[in-house]
């Protein structure tokens, strides 16, 4: 079939082609690809869930914030941009040239389902950025940490946009980018060339956002074991930039004029990879929490529950149980309100848990139980009605 007919509708063509069964790097490529997108949807999902739970319950009111809002929005393209690479690697994206027997018209549908992956993929980073940048700020105000984050979210959010625009711009019309009789398109060099900044300013940006939760946690109260998981979880950003340094001499094959395909699915491989463990990194730490909070309410039904035994056991043995403390002032002498370490402005107790980021104060309750002598009080009573008589 001579496809160079100006006759011929390429498009519909293209749609005709039965998918090809993935071998080798393709196969790969689509075991990556679902792996992130099950991972990510999961511990996302799990994320905004549990926040807003806490929200609702007035558990923790100040749970919920605009980095669980940025991880939710970053999740809906991170998940159709993996559905675009399995499409792809069912149409040859991985395999080489002579293994798809130079068949143009699953080339063509390859790589419209890349162009669709790139989109994807240059607006699902800014947000993954931004949200872990807008979690550390929550943590610390210092400005020596603020205005490295504010960086990081406006270099992602201007160099993905940049690569967006010039991708979508490169051709007239943009479906022109894999079916060639549509439009022109112009040349893909500078696409290739932001490609390079992109990936510079991404590993900058990994490090920093690795390298700030080592400053900010050290000098929260919480305990080493608290502190060396979060450091571990966040510090899977340092794997990110490791993704995108093997991403970095794979850019060159864009535009390779033989075995395309096979080249390109190296990069949107690490391009996975990158963005699914910058996902992870920013959506596990506060889950963290979970264990902490289900151990605290445990904990709590546990005591409600031993409270009602001993006071029933206190009132038959002549025992009079007297309730918690259950406020945080104490009066003086004169009558007049003092402060006390334990209560915090606006009513709320400030619990110290063992991953609490704001845990300044200990909570220390006493329950009293004086117990009265019956026996004595009874035949003291009878001893004084004789001496009257």
């Amino acid at each position: 079939m001579d496809l160079s007919d100006p006759n011929l509708d390429l498009g519909k063509l293209a749609y005709a082609q039965p998918p090809i069964v993935p071998t080798g790097d393709a196969r790969i490529l689509v075991a990556v690809s679902i792996l992130f997108a099950v991972l990510g949807f999961i511990v996302v999902v799990a994320r905004v869930i549990f926040r807003w739970w806490l929200r609702a319950s007035r558990t923790e009111r100040t749970a919920w914030g605009w980095d669980d809002v940025l991880a939710a929005i970053a999740l809906v393209p991170f998940e159709i941009q993996c559905v675009w690479s399995c499409l792809g690697a069912y149409y040859g994206l991985g395999m080489r040239d002579d293994d798809l027997g130079g068949n143009k018209l699953v080339m063509m549908r390859a790589a419209e389902y890349i162009a669709y992956f790139q989109i994807c993929h240059a607006l699902c980073v800014p947000f993954i950025k931004a949200s872990i940048a807008v979690a550390l700020m929550r943590i610390t105000d210092a400005r020596k940490y603020r205005y490295p984050l504010y960086f990081v979210i406006l270099a992602s959010t201007v160099l993905c946009l940049a690569g967006w625009i010039s991708l979508v711009s490169l051709c007239k019309p943009t479906a022109a980018l894999w079916n060639p009789t549509l439009g022109k398109c112009g040349n893909y060099d500078p696409i290739v060339k932001i490609s390079y900044v992109v990936s510079i300013v991404t590993i900058i940006t990994d490090w920093t956002c690795a390298i700030i939760p080592f400053f900010v946690l050290r000098k929260l109260q919480v305990s080493m074991r608290t502190k060396f998981l979060l450091l571990g979880v966040l510090g899977m950003g340092i794997f990110a930039s490791v993704a995108a340094i093997v991403r970095y001499p794979w850019l060159k094959y864009y535009s390779a004029p033989k075995d395309q395909l096979w080249y390109t699915s190296h990069i949107i491989l690490w391009c996975i990879v990158e963005s699914g463990l910058g996902l992870l990194a920013g959506s596990l730490p506060p889950l963290h929490k979970l264990r902490t909070v289900l151990a605290r309410r445990r904990a709590t039904r546990t005591a409600q529950s031993g409270n009602i035994s001993n006071s029933l056991e206190g009132s038959q043995n002549g025992a009079v149980v007297m309730d918690r403390i259950s406020k945080g002032t104490k009066h003086n002498r004169h009558g007049t309100k003092t402060g006390h370490s334990t209560f915090v402005a606006g009513g709320e107790w400030d619990r110290l848990s063992d991953d609490a980021a704001s845990g300044k104060h200990i909570i220390h309750s006493r329950s009293v139980q004086v117990h009265v002598d019956t026996d004595s009080m009874e035949s003291s009573r009878e001893n004084k009605s004789v001496s009257m008589v």
